[in-house]
């Protein structure tokens, strides 16, 4: 499977790292190694150099299993794969992931790392099933407080218009939120039929603009949204919105 995120994420906080951070006034313990001497020269006073260290991050990814937002079973075949993709390649950089299945039930793996956890998320993933439940239709009833405080939080689905609000109640929580969203048109694998009838064509169109107006909403409330083709790679994939929060 390609594997789109590689490494242990980057702390934007003092540590053991090689990225150049910031100084800070010497105190007894500090290595000699560390001391700045041209910056202590000019301020006249001994200052250490601080750099960006790398720490494991808490991961947790949502798999939408609601029949309602796929079209065909090979687009919720795609998102599986996704899902478990982006949940190896966290943990080969040594995070912490969970993972929760969100469809006719819920099913929560705890975050955790290692060999055991690979196989508990791989079994999570292919015993996933497309289904309803009236209680979880829509995103309102996510139980996010399951993953850890300022967590990043990965939503692999279609996306439904009406799971703006919710990803935006994420978000205000404090959790990085990303949404990786299986794009329904991205599909090959059925023959497109060239005599449909120009009212089909139209409701395409519309249900394109709809989609357009809610990824420029996610993208504006803070929220990284990817795009997939599943006909594409995963590592292909760039933010929607220019820029990475």
């Amino acid at each position: 499977a390609v594997r789109p995120f590689a490494g242990v994420s980057g702390a934007r906080r003092p540590g053991e790292g090689s990225e150049f951070h910031g100084t800070r006034d010497y105190v007894p313990g500090d290595r000699l190694r560390s001391l700045n001497w041209r910056a202590g020269a000019l301020w006249g006073k001994s200052v250490v150099n601080m750099f960006e260290g790398a720490r494991a991050i808490d991961v947790g990814i949502i798999l939408d299993c609601r029949a309602e937002a796929y079209r065909i079973g090979e687009q919720f075949e795609a998102a599986c794969s996704a899902a478990l993709s982006c949940a190896e390649s966290f943990l080969d950089g040594g995070n912490r992931v969970g993972f929760l299945r969100y469809g006719a039930e819920l099913h929560w793996v705890p975050p955790g790392t290692g060999r055991d956890q690979r196989l508990r998320l791989r079994s999570a993933c292919a015993s996933a099933v497309l289904g309803d439940h009236a209680v979880f239709e829509r995103f309102d009833r996510l139980p996010v407080n399951v993953f850890p405080p300022r967590s990043l939080v990965l939503l692999v689905s279609p996306l439904l218009r009406d799971d703006l609000s919710s990803l935006r109640g994420i978000r205000a929580l404090g959790y990085e939120v990303v949404a990786l969203r299986v794009d329904p048109d991205g599909d090959t694998t059925t023959q497109k039929d060239v005599s449909v009838d120009r009212y089909r064509i139209l409701a395409g169109c519309v249900l394109h603009a709809e989609a357009d107006i809610l990824l420029g909403r996610l993208i504006r409330s803070g929220i990284v949204v990817l795009t997939w083709d599943p006909t594409r790679p995963l590592h292909s994939l760039r933010p929607l919105g220019g820029r990475r929060s």
